[in-house]
């Protein structure tokens, strides 16, 4: 097969100066008149998975924010304290549900895509309660334990050591409001 214009290049084919050329013919183009031709016939292997997977039927009649609720549901009994992607969890949620999530099809693909991120702010919202209901009683241990080192000022590496000792985890934004409030704790003692 001889191709005139290549499709990635947008403009005329090299021939047998290209990379994807092979045996006398563009393996790109090649590819795509055997896939279109697949999808003619109707042995597309997408359409026909997709097709063949049995979905219950909890899982049609859901909305996202239902499946959102299912999957942090899900990630609490899961996780029980470690810490697990949300790729891991979203993996072991369809296989709990027995679905493969990447044969669903597309209207079903795009609530699950909606329930993923809504149960990622529903986690992240959780985790930020449980940090900031802990950040008080760690502001004044930090407090406490930079001044028994003599620091006057903390850096975030500092927060990190002393939250390493202390054994606490915080999200992002609850570290940086620990390194915050216990430098303007440092502050305003030594001022006084």
């Amino acid at each position: 097969m001889t191709a005139d214009f290549c499709p990635l290049l947008r403009d005329k084919c090299h021939g047998d100066r290209c990379k994807a050329w092979s045996g006398g013919e563009c393996l790109v183009v090649t590819f795509l008149t055997q896939s279109v031709a697949s999808v003619a016939q109707g042995n597309a292997t997408d359409a026909g998975q997709a097709a063949d997977q049995e979905i219950p039927e909890e899982l049609r009649l859901a909305s996202a924010e239902d499946l959102a609720g299912q999957i942090a549901a899900f990630a609490k009994k899961k996780s029980s304290g470690d810490e697990i992607s949300m790729w891991e969890l979203m993996d072991g949620f369809w296989e709990a549900m027995g679905v493969d999530e990447m044969d669903l099809p597309y209207d079903l693909a795009n609530k699950a895509g909606r329930a993923r991120l809504l149960a990622q702010q529903l986690l992240n919202a959780e985790k930020s309660d449980l940090d900031n209901a802990e950040l008080p009683s760690l502001t004044v241990r930090c407090v406490e334990w930079a001044r028994e080192r003599g620091l006057t000022r903390l850096t975030l590496s500092d927060v990190d050591v002393f939250m390493l000792g202390a054994n606490a985890k915080l999200g992002h934004d609850a570290r940086r409001k620990l390194y915050a409030t216990v430098n303007v704790e440092l502050k305003t003692k030594i001022g006084r």
